[in-house]
């Protein structure tokens, strides 16, 4: 066995390994661990797995339904549009100040990462539903 098999062979049971905590530290906790890292009950820092915020997100939505693979969807879309600096429209949503009060207002963005991006795909379908009736 090659050991690019058997690196991508550790990473996996290492996925698999994070993706069976998901009773015990939820999506968000499994999606942390699944890309760089998350504390555990200890308060001990766990090194991520390092999957792209975009796999992860498709990996979760392919194990616990339709709202993630909505959420999936739309990050991959912000993962691959690259601006002109070399960063991708996901980082720039990312850098957007986090508001404790989980709004868009002052130029920022809801901190719960998941209700932003639910926020984006309820725009998405009335831009799309606009369109569709002119």
């Amino acid at each position: 066995m090659g050991l690019e098999v058997m690196a991508l062979d550790a990473t996996w049971l290492q996925v698999l390994r994070e993706v069976d905590k998901l009773d015990r530290v939820g999506v968000e906790g499994v999606f942390d661990r699944l890309t760089k890292g998350a504390r555990d009950d200890s308060g001990a820092f766990v090194p991520g797995v390092g999957l792209p915020a975009g796999k992860a997100a498709l990996l979760l939505g392919m194990i616990v339904g339709k709202p993630i693979i909505d959420r999936i969807v739309v990050i991959d879309a912000l993962e691959s549009h690259e601006n002109p600096n070399g960063s991708t429209a996901w980082d720039e949503f990312l850098a957007l100040p986090a508001n404790d009060d989980n709004t868009w207002r002052d130029g920022g963005r809801p901190k719960n990462i998941a209700w932003a991006i639910d926020d984006l795909i309820v725009s998405i379908r009335k831009r799309a539903d606009q369109i569709g009736a002119e």
